[in-house]
C-alpha cells in the first residue's frame, strides 16, 4: 500500500539530478582561481557547477533560446540570462538545515536584482546538482529579512522556494503552457 504525497509535502519527492560532464569540473576548477581568497575557492568551485549545471538543465529543455553566463559575481553567486530574464543562482552543498542563504548585496543593490532566484544543490562527489527552489523577485515577503550572524547573508526559509523546477520554464515561455 502506498502512502499519497500531498503538494505540501512536495520537498519528499526527489528533485531531478542533472549529471555534470567532465568539462563542466575542468571549466569550474579553472574559474574557482578568480577566486584570490583560499577559502572562497570552494564556494567559487560550487557556483561553477551550479551555474554549468542549470545551463545544461535549461538548453536541454529550451534548446532554441539564447542562455548567456554572467561570472562576475562567481564568488558569491552565478547569472544566467534566458531572454530578457535575469536568473540568480544560489549555491549550496546541502539543504538539510532548511535554510537558504543569499549574500546581501545581491539583494541590496537594485542592478544586482534578478527576475528569479534558483537555489541549486551541488553534490561534487555524486557529479550532480539539483535544482531545489525557485523564487521570483516580486514573491520575496516584505517583512524584515533575517540576517546571518555575520551579517554577510540573508536567510529564507527554503518552504518559501517553489520546489517544481519546471515551473521556472513555464514563467520563462509562459507559451509552453498550451503546448
Amino acid at each position: 500500500m502506498s502512502c499519497p504525497v500531498y503538494p505540501t509535502e512536495s520537498r519528499l519527492i526527489l528533485p531531478d539530478a542533472v549529471w555534470l560532464e567532465p568539462e563542466h569540473f575542468a571549466w569550474s576548477s579553472s574559474i574557482s582561481n578568480i577566486a584570490l581568497i583560499e577559502e572562497k575557492k570552494w564556494q567559487t568551485y560550487l557556483n561553477a557547477l551550479a551555474l554549468q549545471g542549470l545551463e545544461k538543465w535549461l538548453r536541454d529543455r529550451l534548446p532554441n533560446q539564447a542562455i548567456h553566463q554572467d561570472i562576475n559575481y562567481i564568488e558569491a553567486v552565478g547569472y544566467l540570462t534566458v531572454k530578457e530574464f535575469s536568473v540568480c543562482v544560489i549555491t549550496t552543498e546541502h539543504v538539510l538545515d532548511e535554510v537558504v542563504q543569499i549574500p546581501c548585496f545581491v539583494l541590496d543593490k537594485p542592478d544586482l536584482a534578478a527576475h528569479f532566484y534558483i537555489v541549486i544543490e551541488v553534490s561534487e562527489e555524486q557529479g550532480e546538482i539539483m535544482i531545489r527552489g525557485i523564487l521570483r523577485h516580486d514573491q520575496f515577503p516584505s517583512a524584515e529579512w533575517t540576517r546571518s550572524v555575520n551579517d554577510e547573508f540573508y536567510q529564507f526559509p527554503l518552504d518559501w522556494f517553489d520546489a517544481e523546477p519546471n515551473h521556472l520554464l513555464f514563467l520563462i515561455l509562459p507559451e509552453l503552457v498550451f503546448l
